[in-house]
């Protein structure tokens, strides 16, 4: 009605004011976040394009004269009350005086009976990848997979080299333990390890372990007969063609 007055009067016309009783219609005008059930939300949207959250406010049933009828008012107090027809005295008077509205209490109880329950499902998968396998997933080229692997095996001895010297320096120096000692021994360790760079042995050692690893993935069940000294089984050998 307000959009309609609106257009067809063509005037410049100050925002319309809006009230209720309802408290509960003030929180769902008021809400941004909780999802209402289709009734609700389709009546709140259609209030919401035509007009602002600010210009709802709160009256009370003791001052609402839509109320009067329903307070079980005689004819004769009915035919004086002035509100039905003229509205509430506070509207003539200035806006700091009408009812206050309460603010931001858009909070939804989780028992409103429009507010739509949200089912959450939750998936839990299980990544049996190791790290070899996303390695081989992520590079595309053969080289570049060899260089990785490579540079893994020497990083792999050389924390096996850190180990094994932190174990001897401990053991000789079980009397006079010096930690300082121990860690000048692990840095020159370190520091003869960093011009260190990828030779053609490397590479084939690196080779190799893909190899191995791809065996092992692939023909687990059979590699696992082998070491036991176990035959094969028949089934296997068809299996190993196919793929």
């Amino acid at each position: 009605m307000d959009g309609v007055l609106r257009r067809e009067l063509q005037m410049d016309l100050a925002k319309s004011t809006f009230w209720t009783d309802s408290t509960v219609v003030l929180k769902y005008l008021q809400n941004e976040i909780t999802r209402f059930r289709t009734f609700v939300a389709n009546r709140v949207s259609v209030i919401l394009k035509g007009s602002g959250v600010e210009q709802w406010r709160h009256v009370g049933t003791d001052k609402n004269p839509a109320d009067c009828t329903s307070r079980g008012q005689k004819v004769e107090e009915f035919l004086k009350n002035t509100s039905w027809v003229s509205g509430p005295e506070f509207l003539y008077g200035p806006v700091e005086c009408w009812p206050k509205t309460p603010l931001n209490n858009a909070e939804m109880t989780s028992d409103d009976p429009e507010v739509k329950r949200v089912t959450v499902n939750g998936i839990i998968v299980e990544d049996n990848s190791t790290a070899f396998k996303k390695l081989i997933s992520h590079l595309s080229s053969w080289l570049k997979l060899k260089r990785s692997v490579a540079w893994f095996l020497k990083l792999k001895a050389l924390l096996w080299r850190l180990c094994q010297k932190r174990k001897e320096q401990r053991a000789a120096n079980k009397e006079d333990s010096s930690q300082q000692l121990i860690q000048s021994h692990m840095d020159s360790i370190k520091e003869s390890s960093k011009n260190t760079h990828i030779s053609v042995e490397d590479l084939d050692k690196a080779e190799l372990h893909i190899i191995r690893f791809c065996q092992k993935e692939k023909f687990s069940e059979e590699m696992s007969a082998l070491l036991k000294g176990q035959n094969v089984k028949r089934s296997s050998h068809c299996n190993a063609r196919e793929q």
